[in-house]
């Protein structure tokens, strides 16, 4: 079993924790968080990845800047700790994508050939759009992740939004989502994790889910007076900003979510 290892937070969270001391235990904290996740895992191979330059995501981001919000500084010890994971670990720098990404597409391809010899370390909530085999390296939990489950998360993420990563998802509820999903009037201002969790519990299965966050979505953009147009163009934006990364295309570019446009349309044509 090889583990893969989304690494990008280990120079936040060792810089940090190591602020007041000298980089040697920084790099030592570093260390054994690694040997921490090959040994729970029971990996017998492993590989690192840190974030290198670029991001296809700033440029999707148009309602808000992707991530704009974070402005906390670099701890100390950012710079001195990713040389470390490069030069004793042979971390990999992933340049045009994050780090969750190219990960993700290795777990995707791994799944769709048995799911049987990859399992991702990350602690991203984001990666559980990707089916497979998973690691906590928080928690120390490793779990399975089907199919449905990752859509339904995906869907969860698409109207509750990802306030971490600035990305709205579902501005807010109306009056007739309220009625219709029991929502609290809470949801009128903001439609956030506990208003996305009511309206996927009333979802029979994960095709209903869909069409229930879809609805959802036409309902505020017809109290909004937007046309069919611009809802289209607003959850695509969501979407990208939202999905982990599965494949490439021929062009060896990001293979882009694509918002279920007959679906949309047919939400859009049954509003009342």
């Amino acid at each position: 079993m090889k583990v893969v290892i989304d690494a990008d937070q280990i120079p936040y969270a060792c810089g940090f924790s190591c602020k007041d001391e000298p980089l040697s235990h920084a790099c030592q904290m570093a260390k054994k968080s690694i040997q921490k996740i090959i040994k729970d895992t029971e990996a017998d191979e492993y590989e690192v990845y840190i974030a290198g330059e670029g991001n296809f995501r700033e440029e999707i981001a148009i309602t808000k800047g992707y991530k704009a919000q974070r402005t906390t500084p670099r701890p100390d010890h950012w710079s001195g700790v990713r040389d470390y994971l490069i030069e004793s670990w042979d971390a990999t720098q992933i340049d045009g994508m994050e780090v969750d990404d190219h990960v993700s597409m290795l777990l995707w391809e791994d799944y769709i050939e048995g799911g049987s010899t990859l399992i991702l370390s990350s602690g991203d909530k984001d990666l559980n759009n990707t089916p497979g085999m998973h690691y906590n390296p928080r928690t120390r939990e490793k779990y399975w992740v089907t199919e449905t489950q990752a859509t339904r998360h995906f869907w969860f993420q698409m109207l509750a939004g990802d306030k971490v990563d600035n990305i709205l998802g579902l501005p807010h509820g109306t009056e007739s989502l309220v009625e219709k999903f029991g929502l609290t009037r809470h949801s009128l201002k903001g439609f956030g994790d506990v208003s996305a969790k009511t309206v996927l519990s009333n979802s029979a299965d994960t095709t209903q889910a869909v069409v229930d966050a879809i609805t959802c979505y036409v309902h505020w953009a017809r109290q909004e007076d937007m046309t069919l147009l611009e809802l289209v163009e607003y959850m695509q934006e969501q979407g990208r900003l939202l999905w982990m990364l599965r494949e490439l295309d021929v062009m060896g570019d990001p293979l882009m979510w694509e918002p279920p446009i007959s679906s949309i349309e047919a939400a859009w044509d049954d509003y009342a």
